[in-house]
């Protein structure tokens, strides 16, 4: 979900500018959405090692951006902490 929302952010690149410059905007902008989503499938894969880097991501993003400051974004970035939680724990609920 999260990675869906910073896809739609990156959107907004599209407003003016040469072509070129709006498709480098755009490719930039997609580049932790696209670490993300990587993240999350090697999580799938390996899921302690992938919820650790999760929460560590999760917690990089919380101070980079001073989440703790700002209760919406902090909000925003809550799904990333609960993935990383879920897949850390994952073998506690499966046989």
């Amino acid at each position: 979900m999260v990675g869906m929302l910073f896809f739609m952010f990156s959107l907004s690149v599209f407003d003016e500018g040469t072509l070129f410059d709006q498709l480098s905007g755009f490719f930039m902008q997609n580049i932790p959405t696209a670490i993300l989503i990587a993240l999350i499938f090697l999580s799938k894969r390996y899921p302690k090692i992938g919820g650790a880097i999760l929460i560590i991501i999760w917690l990089f993003f919380v101070f980079f951006f001073n989440a703790f400051q700002n209760l919406s974004l902090f909000i925003m970035l809550i799904p990333v902490l609960i993935a990383g939680i879920l897949f850390l724990f994952q073998h506690k609920f499966t046989d």
